[in-house]
């Protein structure tokens, strides 16, 4: 489809900006600029944000987030606001961009809501203003932003490293269907980092991957002792997340976790129907909970096939 088919005559273009969640993350160490070296396992979800993308004849870039009174800080620094910038008009183009941003994934939740939507920034601009862009420059764009937006032009499975920005693809996770948690608080990931750091234990499956690579049958024989270096303090910090975890592990799901440095927590489970089950168990209990399916692709704009990229829905 050509740029032109993916936009509407008024400049106008509509990108979807997936979820994630990190099935395994190992702590390697703290590096010289003050990063910690990790590796992880990021997996794209079909849970999205939808981004609404226009060029306009007024100078700047304009927020405007749906629901109403949705409080994301300051709009200059803005993660989607930042991104548009550093794909600036040409001559003959509007100067401004309007941004409708309607957030569908819960903010501070692990689930890197907000790298997502700089990469569909990213995306949906390199398209209106250039015509479209290779992934590995809106990559290397991305990691300017964030270590997860890289991540998020690509999409799917992949294997992060270094201090996740850097991506190899992984076997794609052959399972179908989870539930998503999210315990209705926020964690700072500086806090978190700093707990995981004095408890750093031996290096684990992720960290020989990054060096061996993956065998034919990871996930059947590795993958279920995947852990997350993190997820310790997490519990620590916030005993109301364990409580969701130990709960969700109750419910029979044979492979749960926290995502990244949290809050939100996931679940594997057997089929579409026990996953719904399970979302409207903790819905029930006032929770933030959804049945969700993981995503081959990352970043969409929207109209392109299903398959290469993350399709809208839940």
């Amino acid at each position: 489809m050509t740029a032109q088919g993916r936009r509407d005559a008024s400049g106008r273009i509509t990108v979807l900006a997936p979820a994630k969640i990190n099935l395994g993350l190992e702590i390697l160490g703290r590096r010289r600029d003050g990063y910690h070296e990790i590796v992880t396992v990021l997996q794209a979800l079909r849970l999205t944000d939808r981004l609404e993308i226009r060029l306009s004849e007024e100078p700047g870039i304009r927020l405007h987030l749906r629901p109403a009174g949705l409080d994301l800080g300051p709009a200059e620094d803005n993660l989607a606001v930042r991104a548009a910038r550093l794909i600036p008009a040409r001559r003959s183009q509007p100067p401004g961009v309007e941004i409708a941003l309607e957030k569908r994934i819960p903010v501070g939740s692990g689930l890197g809501g907000g790298s997502a939507d700089a990469a569909a920034v990213l995306l949906g601009l390199a398209e209106l203003r250039r015509g479209s862009c290779r992934p590995e420059v809106l990559e290397e764009l991305g990691t300017t932003l964030g270590s997860d937006v890289p991540f998020f032009v690509r999409g799917g499975t992949q294997l992060g490293f270094g201090r996740g920005e850097r991506l190899r693809a992984a076997p794609p996770w052959p399972f179908h269907h989870l539930v998503l948690v999210y315990p209705n608080l926020g964690i700072s990931t500086g806090s978190i980092y700093t707990r995981a750091t004095l408890q750093l234990t031996s290096p684990g499956i992720l960290g020989r991957i990054q060096s061996r690579g993956f065998s034919p049958d990871f996930w059947s024989r590795q993958g279920p002792d995947l852990r997350n270096d993190l997820e310790h303090a997490v519990l620590e910090a916030e005993p109301r997340v364990g409580a969701v975890l130990a709960e969700l592990r109750s419910l029979g799901s044979p492979f749960a976790r926290v995502t990244g440095s949290g809050s939100a927590v996931f679940g594997l489970s057997p089929d579409s129907r026990t996953a719904m089950t399970w979302a409207e168990h903790f819905l029930h209990q006032g929770y933030w909970a959804r049945a969700v399916r993981p995503s081959r692709g990352g970043c969409c704009i929207r109209g392109q096939r299903p398959g290469a990229s993350a399709s809208q829905g839940e």
